[in-house]
């Protein structure tokens, strides 16, 4: 997705513009060498030059791709720091830093208000967010100053590089009211497989076969392509409080299924079909979506498998699985505020509620993006 975004935007006193590679020297002087301006940030300071200019390289082609905007903040010809808006669909997250030299002036406020207002001017974006370390009291005020609210504390969201392990972070956010038809539902599990593994694949990733008191769970095949679009896949009760739309043919499954497989290869997606352990009968798909320490659990079952408690085991025995992965120490699900059911079965599978997270989900079922409820369960360190 490309949105209009103008090279350069000034406020009463920067000026924001499309950062350049022939600024590297000047992002390393005014802040990316300082180890206090990278401290809650998810980047490591950089140690010459030649880092920063790498970082400056990528900000062009996030920019071509349409998959961030950056801008370096400036106030009369001096760079002062960076800031950006990553895109995900329906959702822009706001990012930014900026000298120590520039702190307590407003600046980073007023950068941030700039770019959150141009972001809600776009019209393919509903939801502007962005999240906080729990102790950068300094940034949070500045989020709450641009306009945005704060939804919730998430734990164990984040590793910023002055700690290296993951901290608790507040989540805050601004809104486009209305809210309107998304124009295309975003691709998350085609992206989530062909996200870049945050480690390489391992063989805790090779077949991994879960068992509980009534299911057998196993990696899917293109072999479950039948099943799957015969027992769930196809039925928009079972996809209303999903990301996808219902299959419209057994090949839509079978690629879905291929997706399954490689996700499975490059350590990304670990995926299972649900089964009945008494018979083998796949009754639904369960996944894991991995982002460093962080993973994400989504499911669905076939309408006839609901109330016998089979979302709940599956959902249970991931969560167990992957907390006992040695790089875990977060897994999380989100639901729509009105899936009680769902709400159940997470709750049940030891996760617990964090809160709200407004227009979060766009569901190709609803006219609007949905507020989900947040559930995670984490790991303390060891």
């Amino acid at each position: 997705m490309t949105l209009a975004a103008p090279v350069s935007m000034a406020t009463s006193r920067l000026v924001l513009r499309k950062p350049r590679v022939d600024d590297a020297r000047a992002v390393f002087d005014a802040y990316s060498s300082d180890p206090l301006v990278t401290r809650f940030l998810g980047w490591p300071t950089h140690e010459n030059v030649d880092r920063a200019r790498t970082f400056l390289q990528r900000c062009d082609a996030v920019r071509a791709e349409g998959t961030a905007y950056p801008w370096a903040i400036t106030r009369d010809g001096r760079l002062l720091g960076m800031i950006e808006a990553r895109v995900d669909g329906h959702r822009a997250e706001i990012g930014y830093a900026i000298s120590r030299a520039a702190w307590g002036h407003g600046y980073t406020t007023e950068a941030a208000r700039a770019v959150v207002d141009w972001a809600l001017s776009q019209p393919p974006i509903q939801r502007v967010w962005a999240y906080t370390d729990v102790e950068n009291a300094a940034s949070a005020r500045v989020l709450e100053k641009a306009g945005m609210a704060r939804e919730t504390k998430l734990g164990k969201w984040f590793v910023p590089t002055g700690f290296g392990v993951p901290r608790d972070c507040w989540v805050y956010a601004r809104l486009k009211e209305p809210r309107h038809r998304v124009a295309e539902t975003r691709a998350t599990f085609a992206a989530a497989v062909g996200a870049t593994p945050a480690t390489p694949p391992s063989r805790q990733h090779e077949s991994v076969r879960l068992e509980t008191r009534q299911l057998v769970l196993r990696p899917p095949t293109v072999h479950d392509a039948q099943a799957v679009f015969a027992r769930y896949a196809r039925d928009p009760e079972v996809s209303r409080y999903t990301s996808w739309s219902p299959h419209r043919s057994i090949d839509e499954t079978r690629e879905f299924l291929l997706m399954c497989e490689e996700g499975w290869t490059r350590g990304t997606v670990c995926s299972w079909a649900i089964t009945q352990r008494d018979d083998g009968a796949l009754i639904g798909m369960t996944d894991l979506r991995l982002e460093g320490h962080r993973g994400e659990i989504g499911y669905a079952l076939a309408r006839d498998a609901w109330g016998r408690g089979y979302a709940t085991e599956a959902a249970g025995a991931v969560v167990g699985w992957a907390l006992a992965l040695p790089s875990m120490r977060r897994v999380w699900a989100v639901c729509d505020v009105e899936n009680a059911a769902s709400a159940r079965v997470l709750e049940k599978a030891g996760m617990t509620r964090e809160g709200r997270l407004k227009a979060w989900a766009a569901m190709p079922a609803f006219e609007a993006p949905r507020d989900v409820w947040c559930y995670a369960a984490v790991k303390e360190a060891a």
